[in-house]
């Protein structure tokens, strides 16, 4: 469990990379990946399954990909 753990934060820290006005973490209860564009009003936030499917909706949300 904790390798999974591990991996989910290392993927969380690399969205954070790759798009630095956003913070990106896990919910410890079912692992559902949320981020959240820091300083936005109203609040923006996206949530998927998976690290790429997050990934995807901050893109969409930023008109990188239709």
């Amino acid at each position: 469990m904790c390798i999974i753990a591990g991996m989910a934060l290392k993927d969380v820290a690399e969205i954070a990379e790759e798009f630095e006005s956003w913070e990106a973490w896990v919910s410890l209860i079912g692992g559902q990946f949320h981020a959240r564009l820091r300083g936005s009003v109203p609040i923006v936030m996206v949530h998927a399954d998976t690290v790429d499917a997050l990934r995807e909706q901050i893109a969409r949300y930023l008109g990188l990909v239709r």
